[in-house]
């Protein structure tokens, strides 16, 4: 039985070995895991391509509408403009009116006419003043006698008719 204790002994001091061994490892894996640090991966940002044709297209088309909604706020300003300038117009037309007319009946000819006479002493023309010129030619004016007769005036009338009638064939 000795012999068996003795095996049993060496058994179990193998054991205890083999275990012993076993837990020196361990610690050692453990230790040499704490020294080496495990660094923390790096994430790499995953880009997810964006199309960007809907939001130019969006854009555009916000421009277009705010291209169209200033054009009509400034045509309306003009409008509103240009009805407050016609009214203006309207106005001032009236007034030249009325002022022309009150200018014309401030004029009486027949006034002009006394005071004239009266107080510059002007008397009115007789035939034997009254010069009569025909400027009918650019190059020349012909002075006419103060008689006219209608015999001029028909000749004159006849010569200038045929003027025209030569200058229109």
């Amino acid at each position: 039985m000795q012999g068996e204790a003795i095996r049993t002994d060496i058994g179990l001091d193998y054991a205890r070995f083999d275990q012993r061994t076993r837990v020196k490892e361990a610690v050692a894996r453990d230790a040499a895991r704490k020294m080496t640090r495990v660094l923390p991966r790096e994430r790499t940002a995953v880009r997810t391509k964006i199309n960007v044709r809907p939001a130019m297209l969006f854009a555009y088309f916000m421009g277009i509408v705010l291209c169209i909604v200033f054009s009509y706020a400034t045509l309306s300003e003009f409008s509103r403009e240009n009805a407050k300038l016609t009214s203006k117009i309207k106005a001032a037309e009236l007034e030249h009116g009325v002022l022309m007319a009150a200018y014309e009946n401030r004029i009486d000819m027949e006034e002009v006419a006394y005071r004239a006479v009266n107080e510059l002493g002007m008397v009115e023309p007789g035939d034997q003043q009254i010069t009569y010129i025909n400027m009918s030619c650019p190059e020349k004016a012909e002075v006419l006698s103060n008689k006219i007769t209608l015999a001029m005036i028909g000749k004159k009338m006849e010569t200038s008719l045929q003027d025209m009638l030569a200058y229109f064939k």
